[in-house]
């Protein structure tokens, strides 16, 4: 959501087609209208604010909503040529570009595309990747999973306006499967994602009437689809001039967003990159450093979401335990469902209260940041301490009427004064100008952005990452500069 302010696309989401006063409570439940075991409250958008960390907050957009938002924004810009129904057959790397062999399939021609660089963003069974020999390290997997999509518009009238976000259905079989409104009117997923085997189309149909009631009529959209969670790292990110990103680099189980949010993330750091290359002011130092930072920082996250997805058979196997206490009216069931639901959502809020999953990725040893010593702050899934600390996405704080410090970031380098004298910036921009990057200074001296930056200068990146920091420049403009344009010396 922090991008897509950069992009300007806020309000898009925002008016996706969520209903705004949904609630998004994730619910543990034997079935909908069953036992309730425990309730996570998450507000309905309309409720929902920032945190404090951040000018914006999280929004439910299910793909098939987000990627045509996506599109037409692509569209819009003029560098951009968007096809459809096309496949990559065959690339050729030489020394100075890429050559690409394209199928049209609407209309079964084959033409070549010759660029400077290539990017793959073919997903988990990645052609490109396979074609470079590039290996993947596999973790082992976490079960089977398979997820479903239904349409019950007698379940919607039903639930009313108690619908929730997200219903984990409890069963005495353990934690058996979970139930997301899509569209928050009658568009439904079914996610089994603890199977010990792959799962049948008969078993997703079987999870949707236990869930739902037998009652109540469905009828399916689309195939069920399958997938083994486990995560994924290809040994390396970049071939030449070749990058590849999102799925096709690294894959992850599902939970918290992580896997989208995460290939995003590869392409903001590996978009600016090669848009300060193509313009001329980017030096060849620059694009190594996309593996170098974007896979510690996929290799963290995904080490976050296996620890999420491999507690459903820690739990489940707790859940067994109880048998068939789960279900009934008695004593022993309200303290066996009252034990299971502490159990829950004490482990399970930090999936979806992940503020520190989100933001707290780092870019430690980057070549092209420069490090000053300090300690970073302790890293954790759920809280997020925000710093200036080289490496690190550079803290939110507000400096207008609806003005963020990240919205001064994107076009180029960013310098923040946020106390001492501002004199030495004067050779620093001039440095830049000479050299053709863009930098803009701005100077913030409030309490706000001084706690958050407490070094007098803070150099940030196009991606708001923070470069550099001090008192004072004590290397010379075009030393520094070279550094974190890829372009001389690295720090690393």
């Amino acid at each position: 959501m922090e991008l897509a302010r950069r992009w300007g696309l806020v309000d898009a989401l925002r008016n996706c087609g969520w209903p705004a006063e949904h609630l998004q409570d994730v619910v543990y439940t034997t079935k909908i209208g069953g036992y309730e075991l425990g309730r996570l409250a998450w507000p309905s958008i309309s409720e929902m604010t920032p945190p404090a960390q951040s000018p914006v907050f999280a929004q439910r957009c299910p793909q098939n909503w987000f990627n045509p938002i996506l599109h037409k924004f692509a569209k819009a810009q003029t560098s951009v040529d968007l096809r459809f129904l096309h496949r990559l057959v065959s690339f050729v790397q030489a020394d100075d570009h890429v050559t690409a062999l394209i199928e049209d399939l609407e209309n079964d021609t084959q033409y070549s595309i010759k660029a400077r660089f290539m990017v793959a963003c073919d997903g988990g069974r990645s052609f490109t990747r396979k074609a470079l020999g590039l290996q993947r390290e596999k973790a082992g997997p976490i079960g089977f999973a398979a997820d479903g999509v239904f349409r019950s518009p007698a379940l919607a009238k039903r639930n009313g306006r108690v619908e929730a976000g997200r219903y984990t259905i409890i069963t005495p079989q353990g934690m058996s499967f979970s139930l997301l409104p899509m569209d928050g009117k009658e568009l439904y997923r079914m996610m089994l994602y603890v199977e010990p085997t792959k799962a049948t189309a008969d078993r997703v149909l079987d999870a949707i009437r236990y869930s739902i009631g037998e009652d109540i009529p469905f009828d399916m959209v689309g195939d069920v689809l399958h997938w083994v969670p486990r995560v994924t790292m290809a040994e390396q990110f970049r071939v030449g001039r070749i990058f590849i990103a999102g799925d096709a680099a690294h894959t992850m189980p599902t939970a918290g967003g992580f896997g989208m949010n995460t290939g995003i993330l590869d392409a903001a750091d590996l978009g600016w990159k090669l848009a300060a290359v193509l313009r001329g002011w980017g030096g060849p130092k620059l694009l190594d450093s996309y593996h170098v930072e974007r896979k510690p920082a996929a290799q963290r996250i995904s080490t976050m979401a296996s620890a999420i997805y491999k507690q459903f058979h820690v739990m489940g196997d707790e859940i067994k335990a109880y048998g068939n206490a789960t279900l009934e009216e008695s004593p022993a069931g309200v303290k066996a469902r009252t034990e299971i639901g502490d159990k829950l959502t004490g482990f399970f809020r930090r999936e979806f209260n992940a503020i520190g999953g989100a933001l707290g990725y780092k870019y430690e040893g980057s070549p092209i940041c420069i490090p000053d010593g300090s300690e970073p702050p302790e890293d954790s899934m759920v809280d997020y301490i925000q710093t200036s600390r080289p490496g690190h996405r550079a803290p939110h704080a507000w400096i207008g009427e609806g003005l963020s410090t990240l919205d001064l970031f994107g076009d180029g380098f960013t310098i923040i004064h946020s106390g001492g004298e501002m004199g030495s910036c004067a050779a620093f921009q001039e440095s830049a100008t000479r050299r053709n990057i863009p930098l803009r200074v701005v100077s913030y001296s409030g309490d706000p952005v001084r706690n958050l930056y407490p070094k007098n200068l803070t150099l940030i990146r196009p991606d708001g990452h923070v470069a550099w920091r001090g008192d004072e420049f004590d290397q010379p403009p075009e030393e520094v500069l070279s550094i974190v344009t890829g372009s001389g010396p690295t720090t690393a």
